[in-house]
């Protein structure tokens, strides 16, 4: 994930991330059984993609999903992860 302390956080990001701390989204993701190994999808970066995508815009499209993702991981989404959403 980028690095946040290179950019200025809104003080509402910053109570959300104090009330979702990185490893309690990665706990929770495993113990529900949301991830069984973490290879191609980071739940982190999936999580507040759709909490910070979908709060203000919720008619966002799974391929601006797809996009936000990408952008934020710097990496690309395998096909098979997502053959629809191209």
């Amino acid at each position: 994930m980028k690095n946040l302390s290179d950019k200025k956080v809104d003080p509402s990001i910053e109570c959300l991330t104090r009330l979702f701390p990185e490893d309690f989204i990665r706990n929770t993701a495993s113990e529900t059984g949301f991830i069984r190994r973490e290879r191609k999808i980071d739940p982190v970066i999936l999580f507040w993609v759709i909490v910070l995508g979908f709060g203000v815009n919720f008619l966002m499209t799974i391929r601006g999903l797809k996009r936000k993702y990408e952008n934020e991981s710097d990496g690309k989404l395998p096909q098979e992860v997502c053959n629809s959403c191209t």
